[in-house]
Order: structure tokens, then C-alpha cells, then sequence
């Protein structure tokens, strides 16, 4: 297959996939859910502790969302990529009966996922910042630019992981049980192992234990990746400091930490697309 037709099928694939999940009410139910998660962290997260309600600026804003985002984003993008890659859905057997190749059907389809999250948080978290822009000025809303391209990084992740779950298990009921215990693994479960680990090796070793295992968790690479944004060196404490120093500094930790935030979107995806095109769909 020539590559101008190769890049036309792939295109039209991902607009398939698109227009599939703007029918389901994907991009606009989430992107409601996103606008007043924002909103309402903005504007009610003082009055949690004692202060007047009103809007905090940009960088209140993200320091509150982030906790919630890390929850709610990677089970978004699992449950979404887990239903569009099940056999039950009836638009795989139509996609792989067309003169196309199984990796351009699973590309295509990853990409129109890709703009389903994409067009999602940009416009939930676009509206909210909107909002907040005008209620509390400008000042910080490069670091809010910076924490939605992050979420949009950590949502690829995810959907890269549905992806390859769900060509594995093959059924939707399995894949959704398998993207929940993932997403609990990731989410809840990982740091208490990491802990738990930490008093099996020698005290040596526990350190750069503890700040290798950030990297092995792309939660925890986007946790760190927004600290570093909105606070620099001083929003990760002393532990942080000492995580900067193994990786050789500011620039280096932000470095490798996009480095393996991409690692986590190639090897998921490679590995779906090599099973997929050697499974039997029927």
C-alpha cells in the first residue's frame, strides 16, 4: 500500500472512531465532568479550609486539581479504550472485513481515542479556565496550559494500556475488569508496594528505590512533572530535592521524566498493535 493511501485510510479510520464517540456522548459528557470538576475545585477549594468561597488564580487551581485529576483521568481513558477495542462493538468486524491492514485499524482507532480525551479536556478545562481567567486574572495560566497537556499525556498513557488489554482479553466485560484492576494498581496500590518493598532491601538502596519507582508509574511521573511546573524545586520538599539529585538535576528529572512518560505510550501501543495483528479475531 502506497503511504499517501496508507495515511488517507488511517485518517478516515480515526474520523470513523471520532464521530462514533461524539454519537456515544463521550467527548461531551466528559467534558462537562472535567469543566465542573475545575470549576468547583476553583471555587469552593478554600472554603474547605476556612476560607471565603471564591475563585483561586492558576496556580491554586492546579495545586487542588491534581489529586482529583490523577483519579479520574487515567479510569477515563481505561473504560473508553476498553469499550472501543471489544469484538461486541460490531465496528471491528466491519473495519477488518475493508482492504485495510490490522495495524492501520488499530492506529486509526487509537488516534480518533486520541481526540476523543484530546477534545475532551480541552474543552472542559478550557471552559473552566476561561472562567477563571476572568475572575481571577492571567497570572499562572501557563502553568494550567502546561497541567491540561499532562493530563492529556497521562489520558494517552492509559488508552495505550486499554488498548493493549483489551486485544488480550478480547471481550469487553473482561477488558473492564482488567483496566479496573490496572487502574487501582496504578492509582491506590502501587505506592503501598513500592513501601512494602523498601523494607526488603538495604538502606542503601532504599533511596534511589523509592525515586527510580516514580518513573515506573506514569501517575507518579505526572505528579511529579506538575509539581515541577507549578513550584519548581521548593513544591517537592526535601524528598524531591534529593529525587533531583539522583537524576542529575531540574532539566535532567524533566527530561527523563517525558522521556519515560512517551516509553509508556510506545511499548503499550507496540505491544497491542503485535498482538492484534497475529490474533484471531473470529
Amino acid at each position: 500500500m502506497k503511504p499517501a493511501r496508507g495515511i488517507r485510510v488511517l485518517r478516515q479510520i480515526l474520523k470513523i472512531e471520532l464521530l462514533m464517540n461524539m454519537r456515544s456522548k463521550w467527548i461531551v459528557g466528559f467534558s462537562v465532568a472535567f469543566a465542573l470538576l475545575a470549576m468547583g475545585i476553583s471555587y469552593f477549594g478554600l472554603a474547605l479550609i476556612g476560607y471565603e468561597v471564591e475563585f483561586q488564580d492558576f496556580y491554586r487551581t492546579v495545586a487542588s486539581l491534581l489529586n482529583l485529576v490523577i483519579y479520574i483521568v487515567p479510569i477515563v481513558a481505561l473504560v473508553i479504550g476498553a469499550n472501543s477495542f471489544s469484538v461486541e462493538r460490531g465496528d471491528l468486524d466491519m473495519l477488518l472485513s475493508q482492504p485495510v491492514s490490522r495495524t492501520q485499524v488499530l492506529l486509526g482507532k487509537m488516534g480518533g481515542l486520541f481526540g476523543t480525551v484530546v477534545l475532551s479536556t480541552l474543552i472542559g478545562f478550557g471552559i473552566a479556565g476561561v472562567i477563571i481567567a476572568l475572575k481571577c486574572g492571567y497570572e499562572g495560566a501557563w502553568k494550567y496550559l502546561i497541567f491540561v497537556a499532562l493530563c492529556i499525556g497521562m489520558g494517552t498513557v492509559f488508552l495505550s494500556l486499554a488498548a493493549l488489554i483489551s486485544v488480550l482479553a478480547r471481550r469487553r466485560a473482561k477488558a473492564l475488569v482488567v483496566t479496573l484492576l490496572l487502574w487501582a494498581f496504578f492509582v491506590i496500590f502501587y505506592d503501598l508496594v513500592v513501601i512494602a518493598l523498601s523494607y526488603y532491601v538495604e538502606e542503601a538502596y532504599v533511596r534511589p528505590l523509592l525515586y527510580f519507582s516514580l518513573l515506573a508509574n506514569p501517575v507518579d511521573i505526572v505528579r511529579v512533572l506538575t509539581l515541577m511546573v507549578i513550584g519548581g524545586i521548593a513544591a517537592l520538599g526535601p524528598a524531591g530535592a534529593g529525587m533531583l539529585r539522583q537524576f542529575g538535576g531540574l532539566w535532567t528529572s524533566l527530561i527523563l521524566s517525558l522521556a519515560m512518560l512517551v516509553v509508556w505510550i510506545i511499548i503499550p501501543l507496540a505491544g497491542a498493535v503485535l498482538v492484534f495483528k497475529r490474533q484471531d479475531i473470529l
